[in-house]
């Protein structure tokens, strides 16, 4: 019998679930963007389609060496879909059509859940001649779930500027302590957050743009791809809350943070820690 690494098994688990995400999410962007009562900025862009269909668009485009169509699809990419105006209006818009479900961010999070898993687990727990066979099977899928959950928790902070909604707990129902224990011990800050996410949608630009055959013009948008992510992360890093600790919303407010020399409360332990104003989850958010 040929022997599966505990490698290939994580590999196959984060592809097929990031595969039944993106099918997911297209199917709930068609709806969300198609929706008139959504008031989608520009929807003449949109036109009812979900992020995923324009970029496989954009893939084909761009492979027309087509400089004035390649720059068009530049400059949505960049103004429109990734980096738009009011806070990234679009983006979060795409986040709560996809209820801020997806997998972990492949540079970001998904070493934290690989380290997480091989604490616990190597090649002889994933043997199916060992007894404990199917323990550690359903122990591997509790860590993948942990891990989706802190992805969408991470979205979720992020569409409401890291204040943690009121009864954000209840999206969450038996993972939420467990998600601020790993945010805790990962030390992770706000700005952390914000610079991987920037990260991520210049991937996409990249993957796009190395779809153009011409070599001179393929180099260009790569360089200007890389011109914009050093720029994004710069305006990024001016932020006043880059860097708290993410967590530090859930029990304070903008005027703690304003006042006192940035620190975690839940780090910290407080006794009575200030709790921050109430902000209601979208009512269809559920797991």
């Amino acid at each position: 019998m040929e022997l599966i690494s505990l490698d290939t098994i994580i590999k196959n688990l984060y592809q097929n679930n990031a595969d039944y995400i993106r099918i997911k999410n297209m199917e709930l962007e068609r709806n969300y963007f198609s929706n008139p009562h959504n008031r989608i900025p520009m929807d003449e862009i949109m036109q009812g389609k979900s992020y995923e269909d324009h970029f496989l668009r954009f893939k084909e485009a761009v492979k027309s060496n087509n400089e004035y169509e390649i720059s068009q699809i530049f400059t949505l990419l960049q103004e429109y879909f990734l980096f738009s105006a009011g806070y990234d209006m679009m983006f979060k818009m795409k986040l709560k059509a996809d209820i801020f479900v997806s997998t972990p961010m492949e540079d970001f999070l998904y070493p934290m859940f690989l380290e997480a898993i091989h604490e616990k687990y190597n090649d002889i727990s994933v043997m199916e001649e060992n007894p404990n066979f199917e323990t550690n099977k359903n122990g591997i899928q509790r860590i993948k779930h942990v891990y989706d959950e802190l992805q969408s928790l991470l979205y979720l902070l992020y569409y409401y500027d890291f204040q943690f909604p009121d009864d954000w707990e209840n999206a969450f129902p038996d993972t939420h302590e467990e998600l601020i224990e790993i945010l805790n011990a990962s030390g992770m800050t706000i700005g952390d957050f914000r610079e991987a996410l920037i990260n991520s949608k210049c991937q996409i630009m990249q993957d796009i743009m190395r779809e153009i055959p011409d070599f001179r013009l393929r180099m260009y948008y790569l360089k200007r791809i890389a011109e914009l992510k050093k720029e994004k992360q710069a305006d990024a890093s001016k932020f006043a809350d880059a860097h708290l600790p993410i967590t530090y919303f859930l029990n304070h407010t903008i005027l703690d943070a304003l006042k006192e020399p940035p620190r975690s409360s839940i780090i910290l332990g407080n006794e009575n820690p200030k709790k921050a104003p109430k902000i209601l989850l979208p009512t269809n958010f559920k797991h």
